[in-house]
């Protein structure tokens, strides 16, 4: 497995501001699973935090990462 995964982040206030970027993969502990993404969705909330609406703007503070769509396979 590798150490590190690529993800979307917000990476500042504002409309826009995404980013795809690598990181290291979290840590695991003990009450926790690490769940490999082969594929991934846009949903609603990714387009608010895009557009940095009202509803993203007082519930985010960036840079953080983003998205938690991804189909079953």
């Amino acid at each position: 497995m590798q150490n590190t995964m690529q993800c979307v982040i917000k990476a500042a206030p504002g409309e826009g501001n995404l980013e795809l970027v690598e990181r290291p993969i979290p840590k695991v502990g003990p009450n926790d699973v690490l769940i490999k993404v082969h594929a991934m969705a846009v949903c609603g909330t990714d387009v608010h935090i895009m557009m940095w609406n009202p509803f993203a703007s007082t519930r985010m503070k960036p840079p953080m990462i983003i998205g938690h769509e991804f189909p079953e396979k």
